[in-house]
């Protein structure tokens, strides 16, 4: 049985309890899934050991923990940042967009490159791109809650942001020969350029994507199933 850990957001909750079993080269094998999830998370704070979630200490205390145990890496960050902290530095600091996306992706590579590398290979590391927006713009303030509800940014400002940060991961990934893997596109209808419905919650602030919709989309990027 193989092990694969996953750092991330509450999003990285769609790996939760999750087993999967492949055929590779005609034998069996099963692999487990440890998401290790820091709520609230951003991937420009993993480098600020003063954030506010302590999340440069907490992941570093879990590769510590669990990493000589996994076969491979996920990281799962940035739905944070392109939904409401890029935005949110943008208005505080009168900054523009490119320099906190650059900062944003700048530090979360930092942290892969100098903490995760320490017990992974490149091959081992898998960079999950950033799941699209689904919560409407701050027409109404019930669905964008707590701080959240500071971002004057558009549904639609926000996914174009969040394909974009996906294609820096993309690029930066490929430097340095880890793995990029996404299933925004697959989400993404083709006549709104928003996330499809069917893989929407029912609860409509909500900001997860469907687990029962998206899981097998993962595994399949993943090259565990077919679909």
């Amino acid at each position: 049985m193989k092990e694969f850990l996953v750092l991330g957001d509450s999003h990285a909750g769609v790996f939760k309890n999750v087993k999967a079993k492949f055929n590779k080269a005609g034998s069996i094998e099963e692999i487990i899934f440890r998401p290790k999830i820091v709520p609230g998370v951003t991937a420009q704070g993993l480098v600020n050991p003063n954030a506010k979630t302590h999340s440069i200490d907490i992941f570093k205390d879990i590769l510590k923990q669990y990493a000589n145990q996994a076969s491979k890496c996920l990281m799962m960050l940035g739905e944070v940042d392109c939904g409401f902290v890029i935005w949110y530095r943008v208005d505080k600091y009168n900054d523009s967009l490119d320099n906190q996306v650059n900062r944003s992706i700048n530090n979360y590579f930092e942290f892969i490159d100098t903490e995760v590398r320490r017990y992974f290979q490149p091959k081992d590391i898998l960079i999950c791109g950033v799941s699209p927006p689904v919560i409407m713009d701050n027409s109404d303030k019930n669905f964008l809650m707590g701080a959240r509800s500071e971002v004057t940014a558009s549904l639609e400002q926000r996914t174009i942001l969040t394909k974009e940060y996906n294609n820096m991961l993309c690029s930066y990934s490929k430097e340095r020969q880890y793995n990029y893997i996404s299933i925004f596109d697959k989400v993404i209808s083709s006549d709104t350029g928003l996330v499809s419905q069917e893989y929407l919650r029912e609860n409509p602030s909500d900001h997860h994507l469907s687990t029962e919709k998206t899981l097998p989309l993962w595994l399949y990027e993943i090259g565990i199933i077919t679909i």
